[in-house]
């Protein structure tokens, strides 16, 4: 899907298991093309090569054309197809200093990590040639790329913006109200939030987790309804802890995941994780809200 003179997008569809059934997902991979070089952001899962070629391939693109490939964090569904991708295009990967080790190190990642079908979903371990960090800008010739910090759902993600076409390609950085929230930090969560929606000029907004938004004064709705909901989410964690007690995460999980209406399906330790972070966010709540 073409969403600009200069950027691409392919939505390809994914699924984990839970102990509540299979999940649906589904990952994300972007090309930006530049008169000087052309860059690959993320590389979606192993089974998922095949697309990642076409999609190369419906853009007019060989993998020899690619001159960089751009993480923007480490988890599977956004590395499970770096091995293969890298040794087709023969390019660099770069990626942040947070995330360099997860990705060089794949069985570190599932002992940190230990999401379902790991080993299916990423093929191996990669080196990272280039580290980079918020603030960095790559160079494509007729447009650029600049990093920034976005972390919350990762503590080592970072997104790109690309000022010419005014796109945001935001990775897993915003949560969407009505679906499962995915983070392990609420304030930096926070921060990443109120950082990204200060960057002048993003008229098209890319997410993991939605379909594509268009024009500031949208992109700046969608940035405020992800704060409103991480607010919700915690105020319903407080209520949950004022009934239950901190003592059983898991309890306080189930309340509020209960109060969110999610699906039992994402009803997963990620969530867990997330509403564990609320609850250890409750001394400086305060600061936060």
């Amino acid at each position: 899907m073409q969403i600009t003179e200069h950027v691409f997008s392919k939505k390809m569809e994914f699924t984990a298991n839970t102990p509540f059934g299979l999940l649906k997902r589904h990952a994300f991979v972007f090309l930006v093309k530049g008169t000087e070089k052309n860059c690959l952001i993320d590389a979606a899962t192993k089974p998922l090569l095949p697309e990642v070629l076409d999609f190369m391939a419906e853009t007019g693109l060989r993998p020899s054309d690619i001159g960089e490939i751009l993480i923007t964090h480490s988890h599977s569904d956004h590395t499970g197809a770096l091995k293969s991708l890298k040794e087709l295009c023969g390019c660099p990967v770069a990626a942040s200093k947070g995330s360099v080790e997860w990705i060089e190190n794949i069985d570190l990642q599932f002992e940190k990590r230990p999401v379902p079908r790991f080993y299916e979903f990423v093929e191996g371990s990669v080196k990272v040639d280039h580290q980079l960090v918020p603030g960095d800008v790559i160079s494509l010739g007729d447009g650029s790329l600049k990093a920034y910090a976005a972390p919350g759902h990762d503590q080592g993600q970072l997104v790109y913006f690309h000022p010419e076409d005014g796109v945001l390609l935001s990775a897993d950085s915003i949560p969407v109200p009505g679906s499962m929230p995915v983070y392990d930090n609420v304030q930096a969560q926070l921060d990443t939030l109120y950082r990204l929606r200060d960057i002048p000029g993003v008229k098209v907004l890319l997410m993991s987790w939605d379909d594509p938004h268009y024009g500031e004064e949208e992109v700046r709705q969608v940035l405020d309804d992800a704060i409103a909901y991480v607010r919700h989410i915690h105020c319903l964690t407080m209520e949950a802890v004022g009934s239950l007690g901190a003592d059983d995460v898991e309890a306080v999980a189930k309340q509020v995941h209960s109060a969110l209406n999610l699906a039992p399906s994402e009803f997963t330790k990620m969530f867990i994780t997330t509403i564990k972070a609320h609850m250890e966010a409750k001394e400086v709540s305060n600061a936060i809200f």
